[in-house]
């Protein structure tokens, strides 16, 4: 994984951009698993929503698309507003140091959920209500979460 860690002027949350994996099938909407992630562990602060994974040619250029171009599938650009968050409880407040270092903390603790290939850690998404697991999973049929139970 390579991560690239910005400020963002204009949007709100923090964010990633990452680059889309068009060559294999098999690895189809890989690249969204680490972000969707990071969302469920940092929900105020951390928009899924907010990412995009489409390579614009003006970025090109950029680390997150060299180090892709290079083979590392999950290659991505981290942003964190100036602004703060829209999310939650902590919509339309501004983002202070502590925030920023609990997303450093999440980031790292996602990071290692996200490597832990333990059979007892993976099961299915893990929804309230068969409505919401089924209407997910359709959106998301690629999901695999992993948990500390």
């Amino acid at each position: 994984m390579y991560c690239d860690l910005h400020a963002h002027s204009r949007k709100h949350n923090t964010f990633i951009y990452g680059c889309e994996n068009k060559r294999y099938l098999e690895r189809r909407l890989q690249e969204q698993v680490f972000p969707l992630m990071l969302h469920k562990n940092a929900a105020d602060k951390f928009s899924f929503e907010d990412c995009k994974f489409r390579i614009q040619r003006s970025k090109e250029g950029t680390g997150r698309v060299v180090v892709w171009m290079m083979g590392v599938a999950n290659s991505y650009t981290m942003e964190t507003s100036f602004g703060g968050s829209t999310l939650g409880g902590r919509s339309d407040t501004h983002f202070c140091t502590q925030d920023y270092e609990m997303m450093g903390r999440y980031f790292c603790e996602t990071l290692l959920d996200y490597c832990d290939m333990e059979p007892a850690k993976v099961r299915r998404t893990p929804f309230d209500g068969e409505e919401t697991h089924h209407r997910l999973n359709n959106k998301f049929p690629f999901i695999m979460l992993l948990t500390t139970d």
